[in-house]
């Protein structure tokens, strides 16, 4: 007989009518385990896919672009922050999260830092035989297939008018999506604090980037580079003495019609807000 926990208990008590849905979690988790036959299976498509001239076209280098959208070219000189930003043990043992803002603009410089140490370009694989070159980036990706896009809403940064942008690692640059200010409370159950935060980032993530290769199992990996992606935003920002705060209380369906995506193929897995730390 298994132990019920008391935080159980009390779970039980304050959702007694939903309490068969409250364990919806663990069907996904049992769906998604990896054995011994699942593994084999697994394997065997990914060597099929890998071999396909397809699949490697088209997972390299992938991210969209907004081809039609304006662009803003971000400042690419970081020459300053590599001379100031703390020590590494430092940055890992200061970083918190932080829910006080201060009404200081995030310098343009400022953001392009942040987005860059995240999730930018790193270096490269390179088979000249067989014509293939794939990016690499700061944040770990399952297979290299970086499934995950940059948005976010533009609040108090000197250089850019209120408003929705998109970032492209791959070329370092912000595609315009939509200018005017948003009511937050609309996309997040934190707009107290959202509203005097300098930028709200949303993380999406392209499911079939994975998927393909991964099948179910590619749900967990979504979420894990989420988690990569995650930390490295913090402790970019915090390296230049920037405020962060993760954020799971995000309204999802409200963020995916903002950003035009249908939640399916592409939907809002993770939100930041970042901006200057009000130390009063």
């Amino acid at each position: 007989m298994s132990k019920i926990s008391s935080i159980e208990i009390l779970s039980k008590n304050a959702f007694e009518s939903n309490i068969i849905n409250k364990y919806n979690f663990q069907t996904f988790h049992e769906i998604t385990k990896l054995n011994i036959l699942r593994e084999k299976i697994l394997g065997k498509n990914i060597s099929q896919i890998i071999s396909n001239p397809v699949f490697i076209e088209g997972s390299v280098n992938s991210s969209h672009s907004f081809v039609t959208f304006p662009k803003i070219n971000l400042p690419s000189d970081f020459t300053d922050y590599e001379r100031e930003t703390k020590e590494f043990r430092e940055i890992l043992f200061s970083r918190r999260s932080t829910r006080e803002f201060s009404s200081e603009s995030l310098t343009l410089s400022e953001l392009s830092y942040i987005l860059n140490s995240s999730y930018g370009v790193s270096g490269a694989l390179e088979n000249v035989e067989k014509g293939y070159y794939q990016e690499l980036r700061t944040s770990p990706s399952a297979g290299g297939l970086y499934p995950l896009e940059i948005y976010f809403y533009a609040n108090n940064i000197e250089g850019l008018e209120v408003g929705v942008y998109h970032y492209n690692p791959s070329e370092h640059n912000l595609s315009v999506l939509q200018n005017g200010e948003l009511d937050l409370s609309k996309y997040t159950s934190y707009s107290s604090i959202a509203k005097k935060a300098a930028c709200v980032i949303f993380i999406t993530a392209v499911f079939p980037r994975l998927s393909y290769k991964y099948g179910e199992r590619s749900y967990r990996f979504v979420h894990l580079d989420a988690g990569h992606l995650g930390q490295n935003i913090y402790l970019s920002a915090e390296s230049i003495d920037i405020g962060t705060l993760a954020i799971g209380g995000f309204f999802d369906d409200e963020i995916n019609n903002l950003l035009d995506i249908d939640g399916v193929t592409e939907g809002i897995v993770y939100e930041f807000l970042i901006g200057h730390k009000d130390e009063g």
